[in-house]
């Protein structure tokens, strides 16, 4: 349980560190990401629910650095274009509103 733990902890900090770098620009360094389980980073992210932000942070790394299957990176590119789509509807019913 001590591996999980630590796979745990290092996608927690990863996450982190992605999120610093797209809401703060923050510098991303691939070395810290050589080793990253995007699978429990994403997990993390989803309940979170920054996984568009995590996206748009992958994009300061270099591809290499992204060890996700194609599959489901287009899975969450069509998630993100979604959840902007759905901002772009509130934003817009907000002016309406104001």
């Amino acid at each position: 349980m001590v591996v999980g733990t630590e796979t745990i902890n290092q996608s927690k900090d990863l996450l982190l560190k992605s999120l610093r770098a797209f809401l703060f620009g923050k510098k991303l360094y691939a070395s810290d990401f050589a080793e990253a389980d995007w699978k429990s980073i994403f997990q993390l992210a989803d309940e979170q629910t920054v996984s568009a932000l995590l996206l748009d942070g992958m994009n300061l790394l270099p591809s290499e650095c992204i060890a996700i299957p194609l599959g489901d990176k287009l899975k969450r590119i069509a998630t993100m274009q979604r959840i902007e789509q759905i901002n772009r509807k509130y934003s817009v019913n907000a002016v309406l509103c104001a």
